[in-house]
This record gives C-alpha cells, structure tokens and sequence, in this order.
C-alpha cells in the first residue's frame, strides 16, 4: 500500500458510497425505511430528474469534502486537541513490512486527494 493508493482506494470508495445513498434515497429498498430516510427519499423523489441529477452532484460533493477534512487530520494539518501531537498512519502488510502513509517527509494526503481531480464537480 501506498499512499497514492490509499487515497484513491478512499476517494473510490467514498465517491461509490455516495451514488449507493443517492441510489437508496430515488428507491428505497425497504418499505418502512427509518422515518429520516424515509423524509429524504420522499422529498429526492419529488425532485425533478434535473434536480435530482444536482442533488447526487451535492451529495458527492458533500462526501469528498468530508473526506478531505479527515485528511487534514491524517495530514497534521488540523488537530483533534489543543495539546498538539501528530497523528502517524501505518500500514502493515502480512509479511511483516510497514509503509507509513502521511509520512512527514512525503506527500501530503491532502495533495494526492487534489491530484485525483478534487472534489466532484460533474
């Protein structure tokens, strides 16, 4: 693992699990879905498909954001405590090897995030 490969693994997997609410809320699959759910879904199907097509941009668009704002964390760009430190994100393979992925010295997480195109906006 590297931390290109990381990123890009999050960023694909945020980017599917945004279509996949998108998805739920146009139909969802149980009949009584949780009240809240079910509010979300009434109001995105009421929606015109070009609303609807704007709102799946806003929801991807909301999902990467978050995931940059974890990443500035995972970055020490941002921190949780006023009492400093740093956050050090390991990877360990089965084999004993371990690749740090926000190395101080590399790349920023945050960098690679924007070298995968940013956050959505088609």
């Amino acid at each position: 693992m590297t931390p290109e490969r990381f990123v890009s693994a999050l960023v694909e997997s945020v980017r599917h699990q945004a279509a996949a609410e998108a998805d739920y809320l146009a139909a969802p699959p149980s009949p009584r879905p949780p009240d809240h759910l079910a509010r979300f879904a009434a109001w995105f199907r009421g929606l015109t498909p070009d609303a609807q097509a704007t709102a799946r941009e806003v929801i991807r668009y909301a999902a990467e954001g978050a995931l940059f704002g974890v990443l500035t964390y995972l970055d020490n760009l941002a921190s949780f405590t006023a009492g400093g430190g740093t956050l050090e994100l390991w990877h360990a393979t089965a084999g004993g090897g371990r690749v740090r992925l926000n190395d101080p010295d590399g790349e920023l997480l945050t960098d690679l995030f924007n070298s995968t195109g940013g956050p959505a906006t088609e």
